[in-house]
């Protein structure tokens, strides 16, 4: 899907500068225009919401301590409105679901 940069952006497969259009997969698309990094370029042919990256990502602090303490895994440290307490919580219930299987 082609997007328009909002702002620069560089990884391993290539480097944008703001202004520029770039062609790039459509759930990279649907990231960077999500996180209103780019915009879209013409028409889209679907909704650009990606899918979640686990069934925990819909899941509020509370439901991720709740969850937590159920399964007697350790609560992060730091604050639960934080991005990393969130990731922590949410990696800690994917190991321990990846370990059950």
């Amino acid at each position: 899907m082609k997007v328009r940069m909002r702002t620069t952006v560089s990884g391993p497969d290539y480097t944008a500068v703001a202004g520029q259009v770039v062609n790039v997969p459509d759930t990279e698309a649907a990231d960077l225009i999500n996180g209103r990094y780019a915009e879209a370029v013409g028409e889209t042919k679907k909704p650009l919401q990606p899918e979640p990256a686990s069934p925990y990502d819909e899941f509020n602090a509370s439901d991720l301590r709740a969850e937590l303490e159920s399964r007697e895994l350790p609560i992060p440290e730091g604050s639960a409105k934080s991005k990393a307490w969130r990731d922590a919580a949410i990696s800690a219930l994917m190991d321990d679901d990846a370990a059950k299987e």
